[in-house]
C-alpha cells in the first residue's frame, strides 16, 4: 500500500524539501505521518492523504488553520499635525481579526531601540502628543491579537510644525572693543528648544539712564553655521553703561530674551569744550579765568583736569609772542605774570586719560592799565638864538592809553602836553645858562617814571650846528600800506638833508619838511633808512630799520599714513613773514564734490587726523597759515586717497556653478578690496541674443544667488556689477548650462531659499550619476534573477508550480496593476498531452498616465486552465507604487482584462505534463496561477496547466472537465471570496 500527502489536490508533497513525511506499520495498519517545521500562514489550506493498492484507492481529508499575528497595517498616512501632536490613521491588514493597535513613534535620529508605543485600542486612528516642533518623526504601526504583535507597518516621516524658540541664548558675553563699539558673542539655545530652524537672532541694547525702561533697540544678526552668535555693536556713545540682551528666532516667531548683560563703552577724549568762559582783569598782570565742565553726555570719560592756553595779540620784536600753558583741576584759574594793558587770548580744553578734547573758541581779555614806562628817549638842540628845542620818543610799553606828557625843567615851571606831541620849543631863556630836562609819560592810571635828565647851555649865536630832533626807530608795516619815515631838524645855516638806503641807492621822494614817503610797501622796501643833515656847523643823522611784514609762505603739507577712513596729515611753515604764525585754516573736500569744510587750528597744531571719509575716495586737501598780515596762499595738494579700492573680480570658476537649468553665484567670491561691498546688478543673456535679462539691481550683499529657469546646455554670458564706495567694477563671464543627461528631469527650483529669491546649494551632478547606477545595477541584478528561477522552472519541473503557489500566496495583498497587450494569432501546439498556444506576433505598448490606469472589467478573470483568444489584444501596463518598506522589492502587479463573449475554453486530459520550450525565457512572475480553495474528492490528481506570454494556466483544476455552470458557479465563488486567490505577475 501506498500513502501519499498533497495540498490543495497537487503533486504529492515528498516531492518538496519543506515537508517531511515518515510512514510505518503497526499492528497491521499502515501509518503516515506529514511533518511541516516552521509552520507560516502559506501552510494553511487543505491537505489530502492517499491511500493506493493494485486494487483502489482512497482519500482523507484535513483542512490546516495557520493562527498567526496580524500582518501589516496598510496605508499609514497622517491626517493633521502641529507642532506638539499629530493624528494617523491607517488600514487594517486584509482579512485579520485584530484585538488592538499599537502606535509606534521616534525621532528620526534616534534609533531602533527608542521606539515610544501607544495603544490605540481597535481605532484606525490615534493622535499622538507631547512631541517636539519642528521634528522629523518615524510613525509605524502594529496590529496585535491573541497571538502578538505582528509586523510593523512601513514608517511614515512627518515633520511636526515649528514653534518660536522656547529657550534663550547661552554664554552671553560683551566686551567694549572701542569708545563707541562693543563686541558681543553667545551660544544658540540648546538645540531641543529651538523649535526649528533658527534665522537669526534680535540683539537688542539700551543706554542705561535713558529713555524708557525696556525700551531695546533691536539689530537683526543673521545666524552662522558654528551655533555661535557673533556682533559688534558700533556708533554707540562714548563712555556709556549699556544694557544688552539677545534673543533668537525662527519662522515662528523670536523666543525668549537671554539675561541681560551690562557693559560701559571705553573712554574717549571730550567731544565739546567747557562751557560758560569769563575772564576778568584782577591787575595790570593778572587774569582770572573760569568755566563750567563740558556738557556730561559729551565727556566721553573721567575729567581729569584741563588746560589753559593763552596767547597775547601783541607782537614783540623779533618776530616773538608772548604764549603760555596753564593746567587745573579746578574749573578756575589765575594767569599771573601777563603784560600789562595786552591782549590775550584764551583757550581751555578738557582731557581725559585717553587724551585732549576739542578746544574751546578763543575768549580774549585786556590786563588792566598801568603807567606807562619812561619815554623811550630825549635829546635838547639849539634851534635858535635863546632858545632850546627838546624831543622826545614815547614809550616803548605804554601799559595804557596815554594822555599826556609831562615836561620838567629845573629852572622852569612844568609844561603838560597833549599825546600827540612829541617835541616841544623852549624860548626866551637866559644866555649861558645851563637848563635841565626830562619828559614822563601818564595813562589814566597815572604818571610813568621819567626819563634821563638832558642838559644845554643857551646861546645868542645866530649860529648853530644842523641836528635832527626826530628819532629813529624799529617799524613792522604790513605790506601794501604806506609810511611816512621823519627827519625834523634845526641848525643855521639851513642844514641839507639827505636819506640813504642799505643799498647805497639815494632816494628822492622827499618831503617838503624832509619826510621820507613810501607807498604801496613791498618786500623788497624792508631794509635801513637813514636821513642825515648837515651845515657848515655840523652834521646828524638818524637810522630807520624798516621790517615788511608779508604773509606766511605756503603750508608744506605731508601724507604721514592712511587709513579706510582717516588721513594722517603733517605740515609746516618755511617763512611765517615776519610776523608770528597765529594759527591754521584745514580745508578739505571730496574730489569729486565742489563743497568745501574748513578747521581752524591753533598756531601749535603741525597735525591732524581727518576723520569718517568715506573708503577709497579721493580728496583734495588744502592748509594755510595766518599772522597779523593775513593768511598765506593755500597751495592745493595732490589728491589723497583714503585706503581700499574697487571690487576685485574673481574667477569665473570661483563665482560660478553651473547647472543643468541654473547657475549658482558665491558672491562671497567677490573682494571688497578693503571697502565694504554695498550692492550688485546682475544681468544674463544668451550668447545668441543681444537682450539683457536684469535678475536685480542694487542687490544686497548675500552668499548666494541663484539664476534659475535656464535652458540645458546652452551659451550664456553673465554680466556682474559691484559696487562699493570707492565706485564699481563691471564683469562679463561666458559661461554654459551643462547638458541634460538621458532621462534627467530638469527642475526650475534647484535651489530654494526662504528670502523669496532662489537661493541655496546645488545638487551635486554625481548624485543623479550614483542614481543612474544604481538603476543599472538593479537592472541587471533583477535580469540575472529572472534567468536562475527560468532555469530552476526547466530543472524542476513540476515542483515549481508549488512554489509558485506559495508566493501568489503571499503576494494576495496585491491588486490587479498592469495587462498585457499582445496582438496575437494564436497556433495550437501539442505538448505532453495539453493544447499550448504559442503567438506568431507580440506587441508591447507601456502607456502610463498618471501613475494609474482603468482596465476594461476588471473582474472577468478566469481561474481555468488555457484559454483561446481569437485575435485578441492583451494590454500591459506598467505601475510604479511610490511606497517602499526597507529592502523591499517593488513587484510588478498584472492583471487580465478578456471580454466574456470572446473567450472560449479548452482542456484536453492527458496523463502527464510538461514545461513549454520557451518558459525559461521570461520569469516566473510573468505567469498567473489561480488557486482555489475548494476541495476536490476525485481519486485522480488534476491535470497541470501552462500558457505563454498570452495564455493563462492553472495551478490546480477541480475535474478534469468542467461545464458551463461550474465555470460560472466557480466564478462566482470567486467574486464573492475574492481575498482566497493570489495572483502574482
Amino acid at each position: 500500500m501506498t500513502l501519499t500527502w498533497s495540498k490543495e489536490n497537487s503533486l504529492p508533497l515528498h516531492y518538496k524539501s519543506r515537508y517531511q513525511t515518515k510512514q510505518f506499520e503497526e499492528n497491521g495498519v499502515h501509518q503516515s505521518e506529514l511533518v511541516i517545521p516552521n509552520t507560516e500562514k502559506t501552510d494553511a489550506g487543505m491537505y489530502t492523504c492517499t491511500a493506493s493498492n493494485p486494487y483502489g484507492r482512497d482519500q482523507s481529508t484535513i483542512h490546516f488553520t495557520v493562527q498567526d499575528a496580524p500582518g501589516q497595517p496598510q496605508d499609514v498616512k497622517l491626517v493633521t499635525s502641529n507642532s506638539r501632536s499629530l493624528k494617523v490613521s491607517w488600514s487594517p491588514p486584509s482579512e485579520e481579526s485584530v484585538l488592538q493597535y499599537i502606535v509606534q513613534y521616534r525621532t528620526d535620529s534616534a534609533s531602533d531601540l527608542e521606539w515610544k508605543s501607544q495603544n490605540s485600542g481597535t481605532e484606525q486612528w490615534s493622535v499622538l502628543t507631547d512631541l517636539l516642533p519642528a521634528t522629523l518623526y518615524r510613525v509605524r504601526v502594529l496590529a496585535e491579537n491573541s497571538l502578538g504583535a505582528g509586523r510593523p507597518s512601513e514608517s511614515l516621516l512627518v515633520h511636526t510644525e515649528a514653534e518660536p524658540p522656547t529657550g534663550e541664548p547661552t554664554g552671553l558675553h560683551a566686551v567694549a572693543v572701542s569708545s563707541d563699539s562693543i563686541r558681543v558673542t553667545w551660544n544658540a539655545p540648546p538645540p531641543h528648544l529651538t523649535n526649528g530652524d533658527l534665522l537669526g537672532y534680535y540683539l537688542g541694547y539700551r543706554e542705561q539712564g535713558f529713555g524708557r525702561q525696556n525700551s531695546y533697540n533691536f539689530t537683526t544678526i543673521p545666524v552662522r553655521s558654528d551655533s555661535t552668535g557673533i556682533a559688534t555693536l558700533t556708533g554707540l556713545r562714548k563712555y556709556r553703561k549699556y544694557d544688552i540682551v539677545v534673543q533668537a528666532f525662527n519662522e515662528k516667531g523670536p523666543g525668549p530674551m537671554s539675561s541681560e548683560v551690562s557693559l560701559q563703552t571705553l573712554e574717549d577724549v571730550p567731544a565739546a569744550p567747557p562751557l560758560d568762559i569769563t575772564c576778568t582783569p584782577l591787575s595790570s598782570t593778572v587774569l582770572s579765568v573760569t568755566w563750567q565742565p563740558p556738557p556730561l553726555l559729551l565727556q566721553n570719560g573721567e575729567i581729569l583736569g584741563y588746560k589753559v592756553y593763552y596767547e597775547n595779540m601783541r607782537e614783540l620784536p623779533l618776530e616773538n609772542i608772548e604764549t603760555g600753558v596753564k593746567q587745573s583741576m579746578d574749573t578756575k584759574i589765575s594767569l599771573k605774570g601777563l603784560h600789562k594793558y595786552c591782549n590775550y587770548s584764551i583757550h581751555i580744553w578738557a582731557y581725559t586719560r585717553v587724551g585732549e578734547g576739542v578746544r574751546s573758541k578763543p575768549v580774549h581779555c585786556l590786563t588792566a592799565e598801568d603807567v606807562p614806562e619812561a619815554p623811550a628817549g630825549i635829546k635838547v638842540h639849539s634851534n635858535a638864538p635863546l632858545s632850546l628845542m627838546l624831543s622826545w620818543r614815547p614809550p616803548l610799553r605804554s601799559n595804557g592809553v596815554i594822555t599826556s606828557y609831562t615836561v620838567y625843567s629845573k629852572s622852569l615851571q612844568v609844561k603838560r602836553l597833549p599825546p600827540t606831541h612829541t617835541h616841544t620849543q623852549l624860548s626866551d631863556l637866559r644866555k649861558g645858562e645851563t637848563q635841565e630836562f626830562w619828559v614822563t609819560a601818564s595813562t589814566g592810571v597815572g604818571e610813568g617814571p621819567s626819563t634821563d635828565v638832558v642838559k644845554a647851555v643857551v646861546s645868542s649865536k645866530p649860529k648853530y650846528p644842523a641836528s635832527i630832533i626826530s628819532f629813529g626807530d624799529l617799524i613792522s608795516i604790513k605790506s601794501r600800506q604806506s609810511i611816512s619815515l621823519r627827519c625834523l631838524s634845526v641848525g643855521s645855516p639851513a642844514p641839507k638833508r639827505t636819506w640813504h638806503k642799505s643799498d647805497a641807492r639815494s632816494l628822492f621822494a622827499v618831503q617838503s619838511d624832509g619826510s621820507l614817503e613810501i607807498s604801496s610797501i613791498e618786500p623788497a622796501h624792508s631794509g635801513n633808512y637813514t636821513c642825515s643833515v648837515s651845515n657848515s656847523l655840523g652834521t646828524d643823522s638818524i637810522t630807520y630799520s624798516l621790517l615788511v611784514l608779508m604773509p606766511p609762505s605756503p603750508v608744506i603739507l605731508k601724507l604721514v599714513d592712511k587709513g579706510s577712513s582717516w588721513l594722517d596729515l603733517d605740515w609746516r611753515v618755511e617763512n611765517s613773514g615776519g610776523s608770528p604764525i597765529r594759527g591754521f585754516i584745514l580745508k578739505f573736500k571730496r574730489s569729486d564734490l565742489s563743497e568745501w569744510n574748513d578747521i581752524s587750528l591753533p598756531r601749535d597744531i603741525h597735525n591732524y587726523k581727518l576723520k569718517d571719509l568715506i573708503c577709497g575716495k579721493e580728496y583734495d586737501v588744502e592748509v594755510s597759515s595766518y599772522n597779523s598780515v593775513g593768511a598765506g596762499e593755500a597751495v592745493k595738494s595732490v589728491p589723497l586717497q583714503t585706503q581700499g579700492g574697487k571690487p576685485l573680480r574673481p574667477t569665473a570658476h570661483q563665482l560660478i556653478i553651473a547647472n543643468t537649468t541654473s547657475f549658482l553665484l558665491d558672491l562671497n567670491t567677490w573682494l571688497d578690496n578693503g571697502c565694504k561691498i554695498t550692492s550688485f546688478s546682475i544681468e544674463y543673456r544668451e550668447v545668441m541674443r543681444s537682450e539683457w535679462i536684469t535678475v536685480g539691481n542694487d542687490l544686497q550683499m548675500r552668499e548666494k544667488i541663484s539664476i534659475a529657469g535656464l535652458w540645458p546646455g546652452t551659451d550664456y554670458v553673465l554680466r556682474v556689477k559691484a559696487s562699493n564706495s570707492a565706485g564699481v567694477t563691471k564683469a562679463e563671464y561666458p559661461v554654459s548650462t551643462s547638458a541634460l543627461l538621458i532621462g534627467e528631469v530638469p527642475s526650475n527650483s534647484d535651489f530654494l531659499d526662504s528670502s523669496g529669491v532662489v537661493y541655496s546649494s546645488l545638487l551635486p551632478l554625481t548624485l543623479v550619476l550614483i542614481v543612474i547606477l544604481l538603476c543599472i545595477l538593479t537592472s541587471l541584478l533583477m535580469y540575472i534573477k529572472k534567468r536562475k528561477r527560468g532555469e530552476i522552472l526547466t530543472a524542476s519541473g513540476l515542483d515549481s508550480g508549488e512554489d509558485d503557489n506559495k508566493r501568489n500566496l503571499s503576494a494576495r495583498e496585491q491588486y490587479y496593476a498592469a495587462a498585457l497587450q499582445t496582438t496575437t494569432t494564436t497556433t495550437p501546439v501539442s505538448q505532453g498531452g495539453y493544447e499550448v498556444y504559442e503567438n506568431d506576433t507580440t506587441r508591447w505598448d507601456f502607456p502610463v498616465k498618471n501613475n494609474s490606469f482603468q482596465s476594461k472589467n476588471q473582474d472577468d478573470v478566469s481561474p481555468y486552465a488555457t484559454f483561446q483568444i481569437a485575435n485578441a489584444d492583451v494590454r500591459s501596463f506598467i505601475h510604479h507604487e511610490h511606497k517602499l518598506a526597507s529592502m523591499d522589492t517593488l513587484p510588478l502587479k498584472s492583471g487580465n482584462v478578456y471580454e466574456r463573449d470572446k473567450y472560449k475554453m479548452k482542456v484536453r486530459k492527458s496523463s502527464k505534463s510538461s514545461v513549454p520550450p520557451d518558459y525559461e525565457d521570461w520569469s516566473r512572475q510573468a505567469r498567473i496561477s489561480v488557486q482555489s480553495a475548494e476541495s476536490s474528492t476525485s481519486p485522480e490528481a488534476s491535470p497541470r496547466c501552462l500558457r505563454h506570454r498570452t495564455d493563462v494556466s492553472c495551478d490546480s483544476l477541480s475535474h478534469s472537465n468542467f461545464s458551463e455552470s461550474d465555470f460560472t458557479n466557480q466564478k462566482r465563488h470567486r467574486r464573492s471570496n475574492h481575498k482566497k486567490y493570489s495572483i502574482a505577475v
